[in-house]
Order: structure tokens, then sequence, then C-alpha cells
């Protein structure tokens, strides 16, 4: 198994720590002077998948032994900062840990996904191929990301 986290250049390891973690931390304090009794921070999925089923997951499913990336590395130990603010100064946290956020000007991930589509090449096998998704076939929709947390 390749481990892709130490192919990242240093620049992009620094920036991801910093927006990930750095952002997170200053979200938590800024959140705690404004007085904010709660807070949901989006994780992602991965943070929780090591290559193995999840059936019927919930918040208590065990963190992934390894990160398989950077960004994965890093929006764990941003969600554990969280999860361990919870309560502290009476103000709530909890995580949520959607698939693949996208939405207007996503360039990176749709694009090369519709591309391989039209030219007949696109091929998802998840697991043993039972699976019923995965982070490729589970995105979602920013406004459809948003839309129940301000329920």
């Amino acid at each position: 198994m390749l481990n892709f986290k130490r192919f990242a250049r240093f620049a992009e390891r620094r920036l991801s720590e910093a927006v990930n973690v750095g952002g997170t931390q200053n979200v938590l304090r800024e959140a705690s002077a404004a007085g904010a009794r709660r807070l949901v921070h989006t994780s992602t999925n991965n943070v929780a998948f090591d290559g193995r089923p999840v059936v019927d997951g919930d918040e208590t499913y065990p963190y992934a032994e390894g990160a398989r990336d950077l960004y994965t590395a890093t929006k764990l130990r941003a969600e554990k900062c969280v999860l361990a603010a919870n309560d502290e100064g009476g103000l709530l946290t909890c995580a949520i840990r959607p698939g693949g956020i996208f939405g207007p000007g996503e360039e990176r991930i749709l694009p090369a996904l519709v591309e391989q589509c039209a030219k007949g090449r696109l091929v998802i096998v998840i697991g043993d191929g039972r699976a019923a998704s995965d982070n490729p076939s589970s995105t979602i929709w920013w406004t459809d990301t948003s839309r129940p947390l301000a329920t």
C-alpha cells in the first residue's frame, strides 16, 4: 500500500494543516468568544474508513487506524479538536462525516469523473463489488449538506 501523505510537498502539508486544523481551532475559539451554544463541524467520512465495509456507522464508529492521505489526516485532527471541545464553556460540539461535497466551481474531482464517463472508461468497483456506496459515488451537493443543519 502506498502512503500518499509522504508525497505531499511541504507547502501543501503546511497549508492543509493551517486550513483544516488551524482554521478549526480559530472557529472553536471565536465561537466560544461569541457565546455560541452549538457548533457543527463538517468532517469527512474518510476519518473512519480503513478499507473495510462500514455498515450502520455512526459517531461511535472508530477512527481508521491510519489516514490514507493528507486531507484525511488533517480533517481527523480537526475533528478530534472539535469533539474534545464539547461542552467546554457551554459550547456543544459535534461532527458530521459526509462523503465528497461539491458545489459551484469544483474543478478537481467531478470534471475528471465526467471525462472518464464520457470516454466510457469510468469503472468504480467497491470492495468485492457488492457495496452500496463509497466516496466517489456518495458525493453530495453543498446545499444538500447544509440544509438539514439549518433546521
